[in-house]
Formats: C-alpha cells, structure tokens, sequence
C-alpha cells in the first residue's frame, strides 16, 4: 500500500531530525546550523503535512515534537553541570537524556530497572568520586501508565550525593497524596507523583506540565536556589525565550482553583472507567502493562506488522488512540495507547469495549500467556 502524502513527510522529516539531532551532540562546531535546521523542518513539516491532509487529517500530527529532544538534552545537560547520567527504564529500552557526547570529558551514561535500586547504587558507586551525578526517571510511565517506586531510587540517590530528576509529566494533576479521605487509589489533590509516593522533595528536581491534566500551555521546574540561578544562567532555551502568553498563567491558574475546588470528584470517574476497560481487556486475553490502574492504557499486538490497519480501523470506529511503534516502543510491544480522560462518559467506555472486542477478532492482541513467556525469557 503506497504512503499517504503525510507519511512520507513524517518519515523524511523524523530521518532528518535524528541526523541532525546526533550531529548536534558530537560535533560542536555544528551545533548552532544544526538547532536552525531542526527548528525550520518542524516548522515545514508541519505547514505542509497541514497543507497536504486537508479538510481532515487521517493521522495525528507528531512529528515536530521530534524537534524537541534537543532542548530536552540542554536543559539536562546544564542542571548542576551534569556529565555522568543514568535514565530508569521499566524493563525495556528507552532513549535517554543527558550529557552530550561530543563533550570532552563527558562521562558514562546507563540505564536501570524500575524496582531495581541495587542496580542504580552500583552505577552510582562506579562514578568517580566527586563527580556531579544526575538520575533521570519517569513518576508515570507515559505508555504503561505505572507509577515509579520512587523512594527506593531516591534513598539510593541521597546516599550517594545524586541529583533526582523527576519527569512528572503525567502524574501531575493526575495522582496525589494518599490518605483516609482518598476518593480513589489514585489519592488526592493531583499534587504529583511525590506526594503520592510519601517522599520527600529533598535532592530532587521535579519536572511536569500543565498540558495534561489542566489544559493549559504551561510547565514548571521545582528545584533548590542554587540550581535554579545555575539554570537560568546556562540554559539557552530560559535565556533567548520570551515570557508565556498570558492566558497559559491564566488558564493554569484557573484550572489550580478548580483543582483545589473540586478535583477530586473528575479524578474518581477516571479511575472507574479505566477499571473497566482494563476488566474487558482481561477478559479478550490481552495482554497489557497497565498495574497501576492509571488512565493510560497501553495495548500491545501479536503482529507489529498489524499496527496501521489497526490504527486505521480504530480511527473509522471513531476512537482516537496513539499508535506506538517500533522503534518509539520495543518491536514485541507495538500496538496503541488508550487514553481515559474526565470527560469520556460511560456510554463512551460501553463504546470503546465493544470496538476492542471487534478489533480483537480481527487483529490478533498479544496474549497474556506470549507476555509471560517473555518475562521469563
């Protein structure tokens, strides 16, 4: 089957994005040309895919959060001077942020198993001594859904004199502290995967966005005083940017009174209903990652080869899901993400359940028995 017009644009343009992007981080002299061409094919990219998918797109439009990633790698790299840098990883690969490679001296970067600490404090223990290290993890896995253990790796951090960099993204608004009052597992007041967890702010470095669960353009950086000036001063992305929009502050602080207000009540219809997909789910066979129960709900095929007919079939039964495939996920784990919000009704759970059903006798979904096996393995 030939490329629609927007996949071959996506294609060339997430090809021209990782050359460039490996280029900006081994050869310095190349940098600033580099940051131009990534900046301008995002910005063509997108202009064009528009361009070519009118009046009605048949795929999400992604590809310029590809241009991204090099910001993502200056802001790590700058925070604290880090040059030695491990990444957590939930058992499968990952890329990583951190430390540039074409640097000089710049030092060993490596992953570890969530629910592994004894691994992260041995990666830790090999660092030279005096080193600045930083440990990068996810609070809620963007694709799984699960929440990282975090008080293990934090206490092996503290231990070590470690920074913890804690991408909050989407457990923000979502999750919160635990308590007697919780209106569901999910705890209360969405203050972050911290709370949730019991720890302390202490020697981390929370990170997260208003972009999910409040609907608005606006992120934040919570860190001690001395990182913080450490980071305005070396961070070319706080420097040469200009202040938000005034309704970003607006709308995030508007969605911050509705939080307070009545945020908990919005949270419990989520959890419910993600109870039920996950059940009906269980009940196909399927396999999936999800073991917290959060409203992400990551859906793997028996067949990677199946993963556009299914995106195709999902988007005519009216479900709007995120293809995930190789090499954004590991091959065995190619298949499509659910997503739960506060506004999906029942009668859109009842919906959704009937078209995994249909989907499920169409296309085969990685069975239960398939992802044990490869646990074992």
């Amino acid at each position: 089957m030939p490329l629609l017009p927007a996949q071959r644009l996506m294609a060339a343009h997430v090809a021209l994005v990782v050359v460039a992007t490996v280029g900006y981080m081994t050869v310095p002299a190349t940098r600033t040309p580099l940051w131009a061409v990534i900046g301008l094919a995002g910005a063509a990219a997108l202009v064009t895919g528009m361009r070519l998918q009118r009046p009605a797109h048949r795929w999400p439009w992604w590809v310029p959060a590809a241009g991204h990633f090099p910001i993502d790698v200056l802001k790590i790299d700058k925070l604290a001077g880090v040059r030695r840098g491990v990444r957590a990883q939930d058992g499968v690969r990952r890329l990583s942020g951190g430390p540039r490679l074409g640097d000089p001296g710049a030092g060993r970067r490596g992953r570890f198993h969530d629910g592994r600490p004894d691994e992260l404090d041995g990666m830790l223990a090999a660092a030279p001594a005096g080193a600045p290290r930083l440990v990068c993890l996810d609070g809620v896995d963007s694709m799984t859904g699960n929440v990282a253990d975090l008080p293990a790796p934090a206490a092996v951090c503290r231990a070590h004199g470690a920074t913890l960099y804690v991408d909050d993204t989407h457990g923000f608004g979502v999750i919160g502290e635990r308590g007697p009052g919780e209106p569901c597992r999910y705890g209360a007041r969405g203050n972050g995967v911290v709370r949730y967890r019991g720890e302390s702010y202490d020697d981390s470095v929370p990170v997260g966005g208003f972009s999910k669960a409040h609907s608005s353009l606006l992120a934040f950086v919570a860190l001690p005083t001395p990182l913080k000036n450490r980071l305005k001063t070396t961070a070319g992305p706080y420097r040469y940017s200009g202040p938000p929009p005034t309704a970003s502050p607006a709308t995030a602080l508007a969605g911050l009174d509705v939080n307070d207000r009545r945020g908990d009540a919005p949270r419990a219809d989520p959890y419910r209903r993600t109870e039920r997909v996950l059940d009906h789910l269980d009940g196909l066979g399927a396999d999936t990652l999800n073991r917290d129960r959060l409203p992400i709900v990551e859906v793997p095929l028996a067949d990677p080869g199946d993963l556009e007919e299914v995106a195709a079939f999902l988007w005519r039964e009216g479900i709007c899901v995120t293809p995930a495939a190789y090499p954004l996920v590991p091959r065995d784990r190619a298949g499509f993400r659910i997503q739960i919000t506060a506004l999906n009704s029942d009668e859109d759970i009842d919906r959704l359940n009937a078209v995994l059903t249909r989907l499920a006798a169409r296309f085969p979904l990685r069975s239960r028995s398939r992802s044990d096996q490869s646990v074992k393995r």
